[in-house]
């Protein structure tokens, strides 16, 4: 019987969720699966690189992060050293991982931060109110024929 040996990274997600987009975290936890047909398989190291995008109308691909070879197993909440987020930047991720008999598997995903506390000037949006007979007391034909002229 021929089975195929392969190692593979699946349901890889930040802050819980995959490929979120406005997330509001300085420092933003990374998971993953890894599947194997190979009983006992489990991952050896993990290398994790974060680029970014710059500010979200901006198109530059920049390594921001790089935890360098990793000999852990954990492969869930994973952060990154000396990483933080900066607020409206999209970023994308490229994850590495090795199990014991040598084999390698890689993914990637991307996510972009919120406004992440930074000041946000706006005016409050309220539409022209009509009185209605209900808010003018008692005269009400009196007042809503003024009203309208």
């Amino acid at each position: 019987m021929y089975t195929v040996d392969t190692l593979a990274l699946y349901d890889l997600t930040v802050e819980h969720l995959a490929n979120p987009i406005g997330i509001d975290c300085l420092r933003p936890r990374f998971a993953r699966k890894l599947a194997s047909e190979r009983p006992g398989t489990d991952q050896a190291t993990y290398r994790l690189r974060i680029f970014s995008d710059g500010h979200l109308s901006a198109s530059r691909r920049t390594l921001v992060a790089d935890t360098g070879t990793v000999a852990s197993s954990q492969s869930i909440e994973v952060e990154v050293p000396g990483f933080e987020a900066e607020p409206q930047t999209a970023y994308a991720f490229e994850i590495t991982v090795t199990d014991a008999f040598g084999r390698i598997a890689q993914g990637g995903g991307r996510f972009e931060t919120g406004l992440m506390g930074t000041g946000f000037a706006g005016g409050w949006v309220e539409p022209v109110q009509e009185p209605t007979p209900e808010t003018m007391g008692t005269d009400a034909g009196a007042h809503a024929g003024a009203a309208r002229d």
